[in-house]
Order: C-alpha cells, then structure tokens, then sequence
C-alpha cells in the first residue's frame, strides 16, 4: 500500500530525530520507485471504492500520508542528522594502511604500514562543529512541524472549499426547480388570460439565469474537488464523496478561542436607538482583549516558527567558535607498526608513535574574515527570529479577526435567510392571488425578485458557515493547535 510506504519513510525520520531505532529497507524494486514518481488513486491508497464517504479526518490522514512538502520536510531532517552524524565523526580515531614501495639503497624496497590516528579536541573546534549541526537538525526537526501544520490547514481549507462548493449546488439547484415551478405557473396563467406576456418573458429570464448558475456551481464544485485532490496528493481526477460529519461546527460561546460581543440574530433593527446598538456592539467585537492576547501568548510559545529561529540563532553563535578554527591548535596521537623488506629480503618491523600538535602562527587573515562573517550570520538570524515574530503577531490577530467576523456573519446571514424565504413565502401569495404590494407592479415581477433575494440568502448563509469554519481552521493554525474539535453536525 503506498499510504503504509510513505508513513514508513516519514516513520523513519522522526525514529532519527527521537533517537529511536529503525528499520531500514533495502533498496525499493523498480516497480515501486516508478509508482512514486506519479500521484495514486484513493482506491490504491485505502483498498476501497472511490465512492465510499470521507471524513475530513481521513482526508487530512490521507494527505499527511503523501504530502509531497512534508516528505521533502522528512528528507532535510534526515539529511540534518546525517549531517550531525558526520560532524560527530571527527572525535572518532581513523585507521589506514599505506603498502607501497620505498627507495632505499639505490633500490625500491616493498613496505606495508598501518596506522592509527586519534584527534583531540583541545580548541574546541570539533565540538563546537558538532553543536552547530545539532541545533541546525533541531532546526530542521521544527521545520518538519512547521509544515506539517500547513498542510493540515490546507487539507482543512480545501476541504471547507469542496464542501462549500457542494452546498452552493444544493442552492442553485433548489433555485432551478423555483424558476421551472414559476415558468410553467406563468404559461398556464398566460394561457388562461390571467397575466400578462411579461410574466411569461420575466420567467424565461429567470429560467435561463438560474441554469447558468446551476451549470456555474457545478463546474466550480469539481474544480474545489479536483483542488482537495491535489492537496491530498492523489490524482486530481479522482471522484470523491465528502461527508461533512465531525466537520462543520456552529458559531458556540463555548469555543476556546472565542470572541465577546459577537452579533445575535434576532429582529431587525428599524429605529436610531437599535441601529446605535447594533454598531456599537459590532465595534466592541473587534477591539482587542483578553480572547485575543491569550492567543498570542500561546502563538508565541507553540509556533514551531519561533522555535525553529531560535535553534537557527544558537546555531549561528556555535559558528562564531568555528570560524576561528584555522587560529586554534590541533593536537593528535599516532600509532603505527611498519614493515619493510631490505635488500636482502630481510624484513624490519618497527613500530612508531607520534604526538602531533599544530600552533598555527598566521593564516593570512581567514580566521578574522570567518568570524565577521559569522557574526553577521548571527545578526541576521536575529533579524530573521524578530521579523517571524512580528509576522505570527500579525497572522493571529488577522485569524482571530476573521473569526470575529464569520462568527457575525453566521448569525446575521441565518437571519437575513429567514426572512428571505417569509417575503419569498408572501410574494407567492400574492402572485396566485394576482395582487402585489404595490398598485401598477407585476406579481410575476415582485415574485422574481423575492426569488432572486432568497437565493442570494440562501448563497450568503452558506458561504458564513464554511467562512466561520475556515476561520476556525485558520485559528488553529495561527495559535498551533492542530487538534480539532468535534462540533456540531449541520
């Protein structure tokens, strides 16, 4: 199963980074590496039919599963820490063999030497190579977080998308069937000499209209479900059936990252004194409080960002120490046996010991331009870490004012809905009645245009319910908290 491949390679990652033990696989037969190299069905991932519902929880397993950045994440851990391993290989003694010929005595003499080497690290110079690679793995390990978090926010947004998509189908298909009822009832009444022509013209158009924007939803449907596929790293053209359980949450004063002040539905306002309210509370709902400023402390303590700054700037002032290693002296130990035949093919074998110790007296300068360039690494690495703050400050306020705003939106769009369908209710009364509100105004005319206003409702109601839900999804990604919560099932 492919989804079992790719969990086992981003398995062994984190088994390297954690210090675990893994297993290793042999190198993969040709077969599997030339199906990696192209993006599977959900029918080779799962083992079951396209067809089947799919959780927005088995979608983001799915997509963790074979997310192309986080593979590439994986890979640079690994590299990471292959890397600390090379550096740590410094401390360790190495062992050569030199056989070969000596001249000796007007003639080449066959030697054979081994010797054994093992460096000291008086400067510090290894050691602080080695503290350098760490904190640049531990980078890489928070980098891997860092796009993990993406992509369970993408998966998540795409998701809503398709979701979203589908519902507005919903919609224009309900407004379809409305404008067909309404044309067939224009006809008969035209037929019947109880409207005129106009009524029967009007509803044509509205006919035409709502079949553009049935064929419209249903091509932006499949191109939201083509767009979860990508991001869910299987083949863009594979059907997939959404189920919306444990996804769609309603706006709750419960929630942790909640907002005060919000927006309640209800009757709508029609006089100075409820208009100065409703701006007032609408006003209060946005300014900053406590909702927001514990969002940012708990930003700045869980962003992998930050961290991932961090490491990078305790991995630049480790260089600062590296940089003077061509002014530090090195010091090692040699032991080394020998063996060379004489002229006479007699063989001498003599051991040998050295102690090496190296005192640089002048490197031309490299050793002073190695450090200033270091240290700008470590300036820039504060600039980088002051810049990522400022940036994680800004992303939560914007997700926790875009929270604010489908939180008001929902409540405000639900109740612009149902009047919506009351007036749309009246018009058709009015319109089998053959009166209107207004002398001298078609029924017809004012029944087109209640339709055309409780689609437009029925458009905004959705579209608030799957913006508070990315907002939601937004939320959690800005304060780095993944997890998430069942909600409340539409």
């Amino acid at each position: 199963m492919i989804i079992h491949q790719k969990q086992a390679a981003i398995g062994t990652a984190l088994a390297i980074l954690a210090g675990f033990p893994c297993q290793t696989h042999a190198q993969k037969p040709q077969k599997e590496l030339v199906a990696r190299l192209h993006s599977p069905t959900l029918a080779a991932i799962t083992g079951k039919p396209d067809n089947l519902p799919l959780t927005i929880n088995e979608c983001m397993r799915i997509g963790l599963s074979l997310s192309r950045p986080l593979e590439q994440a994986a890979e640079a851990a690994v590299r990471a820490s292959a890397h600390t391993g090379e550096a740590k290989s410094a401390l360790n003694p190495t062992i050569g063999t030199a056989p070969g010929d000596v001249y000796l005595h007007d003639a080449a003499r066959l030697s054979l030497g081994i010797q054994g080497t093992l460096p000291i690290d008086i400067s510090g110079a290894i050691r602080s190579a080695v503290d350098r690679s760490r904190f640049e793995e531990i980078a890489a390990r928070l980098a891997l977080q860092r796009v993990r978090n993406q992509v369970i926010l993408d998966i998540q947004t795409a998701f809503y998308d398709a979701l979203r998509a589908r519902a507005l189908v919903e919609v224009a298909d309900s407004n379809l069937k409305t404008a067909a009822e309404r044309l067939h009832d224009a006809r008969e009444k035209y037929r019947a000499q109880a409207v005129a022509y106009f009524d029967v013209v009007r509803a044509e158009t509205d006919y035409a209209n709502s079949q553009k924007l049935s064929i419209d939803a249903r091509s932006s449907s499949a191109l939201a479900t083509a767009r979860l596929a990508a991001t869910l790293g299987i083949q863009v053209q594979t059907p997939l059936n959404l189920s919306d359980e444990n996804a769609i949450q309603l706006p709750t004063a419960a929630f942790t990252a909640g907002t005060k002040g919000a927006v309640q539905g209800g009757a709508v306002p029609d006089d100075a004194a409820s208009i100065s309210a409703f701006l007032q509370q609408a006003d209060t709902a946005v300014q900053p409080g406590a909702e927001l400023s514990a969002a940012l402390i708990k930003a700045m303590k869980a962003r992998p960002e930050l961290m991932e700054a961090d490491a990078d700037i305790a991995a630049a002032q480790k260089g600062v120490a590296y940089a003077r290693r061509s002014q530090l002296p090195t010091l090692s130990v040699s032991a080394g046996y020998f063996n060379i035949r004489s002229s006479t093919g007699t063989a001498i074998n003599e051991p040998e010991a050295l102690l090496n110790l190296n005192v640089p007296i002048s490197d031309g300068g490299t050793a002073r331009a190695r450090v200033q360039q270091a240290r700008m690494d470590v300036e820039s690495a504060k600039t980088a870490r002051r810049q990522t703050e400022d940036v994680i400050s800004l992303q939560v306020q914007q997700a926790w004012l875009n929270e604010v705003q489908a939180r008001q939106q929902v409540s405000v769009s639900e109740q612009a809905a149902i009047q919506a369908r009351t007036a749309y209710g009246i018009a058709r009364v009015r319109y089998n009645a053959g009166v209107s509100a207004r002398a001298g105004i078609s029924p017809g005319l004012e029944m087109s245009d209640a339709q055309s206003a409780l689609t437009l409702a029925e458009q905004n109601r959705v579209n608030a319910l799957y913006d508070f839900n990315r907002a939601l999804a937004l939320m959690r990604w800005a304060i780095a908290d993944e997890v998430m919560a069942a909600g409340n099932k539409k």
